[in-house]
């Protein structure tokens, strides 16, 4: 209804009685003004997650029309371009595909990872490692409260979880791999030294073993982890919780995706769509202002890394990640 302007004479045309049926003038639609009047009499805690159907709704009407979207639009976040991205509909696409994914393969999990909560906007935001955390983190400083598991999110909410909006940004799996072995493992990051004893047995069970692996320690005894021994640790750790391993873990598996609870799930390839779309959502667009995103390059250095691995570890790895690129909808190739 929103479009009939547009869509009435265009139904005509395809039915072919467009030559016999003319559409009439339609009068300037008063609906929206109307919804807009009728909302600021709320208290606002009432327009967030009461209605985080209805927020959404006012959004609908500032985004494209699906004639404007193009064709192809709803295909899993990859093919998507900034003229037809639309957070709304990605977001609907991506709850169904996360529900068939988890029915399919029957998988419940309970979340493990860290939180922010609001009392006061009603929502709780899902931070995953690698996943912009400590950006979401600095970003509701001041507006919501950082966190433990599902209990001290409990705790934190002092109330019925039902009445809170629940947002989760996921990432690429292999983008999310490469970029936990540079901040973490790799030589020139600050937390490598500490990596390095966490699971330096390991590893250098990993290079001993590989009679290709002529890799070794440098001059000052530091392992110098390489990306392929990263993901060879990771890969015979496999789903067992390790130390720090919420770095590189599934995320189906530290997330409550998979328990149908979820408002929105966005993507970290489209932040810059996805990010001030859940600010309004949540109702706190006119608190913080989302900054502008730097151009992404972190597909460009996956694709650099990855090509170090060999072809077995990537089938391997990409094996390990298979219900992450099920469920979060992205394509293995």
């Amino acid at each position: 209804m929103e479009y009939l302007d547009k869509d009435g004479p265009f139904i005509l045309h395809s039915l072919g009685v467009d030559n016999i049926v003319r559409f009439p003038a339609m009068l300037e639609r008063k609906g929206n003004v109307k919804l807009h009047d009728t909302i600021q009499t709320l208290p606002r805690s009432h327009t967030i997650m009461k209605s985080s159907k209805l927020t959404i709704e006012v959004w609908k009407q500032s985004q494209p029309s699906v004639a404007e979207r193009g064709p192809g639009y709803l295909i899993s976040g990859q093919k998507h371009t900034v003229e037809t991205y639309n957070s709304l509909l990605s977001n609907e696409e991506r709850i169904n595909v996360a529900k068939d994914g988890c029915l399919r393969n029957n998988i419940k999990t309970r979340s493990t990872a860290q939180s922010v909560v609001s009392m006061e906007y009603k929502f709780i935001f899902q931070l995953i490692p690698k996943v912009g955390s400590k950006f979401w983190k600095e970003l509701f400083d001041g507006v919501a409260q950082k966190c433990g598991k599902m209990q001290g999110v409990i705790h934190c909410a002092n109330r019925s979880l039902t009445e809170y909006t629940r947002v989760l940004f996921v990432r690429h799996p292999l983008e999310r791999l490469v970029s936990c072995y540079y901040d973490k493992f790799h030589i020139l990051s600050k937390p490598s030294l500490f990596f390095e004893n966490l699971y330096g047995d390991t590893i250098l069970k990993i290079r001993n073993s590989d009679p290709e692996n002529n890799h070794t320690q440098n001059e000052f005894g530091r392992l110098n982890v390489t990306f392929k021994e990263f993901v060879q640790l990771v890969i015979s750790n496999g789903l067992n919780r390790m130390p720090k391993s919420e770095h590189w873990l599934p995320q189906y598996l530290i997330t409550s995706i998979c328990n149908g609870n979820l408002n929105f799930i966005g993507h970290m390839e489209h932040l810059d769509q996805d990010g001030p779309f859940v600010l309004h959502l949540l109702g706190v667009d006119n608190l913080l202002k989302f900054p502008a995103m730097h151009q992404r390059k972190g597909n460009d250095k996956l694709i650099e890394t990855i090509k170090t691995l060999p072809k077995h570890l990537m089938e391997q790895i990409v094996e390990y990640y298979r219900l992450d690129f099920e469920i979060l909808g992205y394509n293995r190739s």
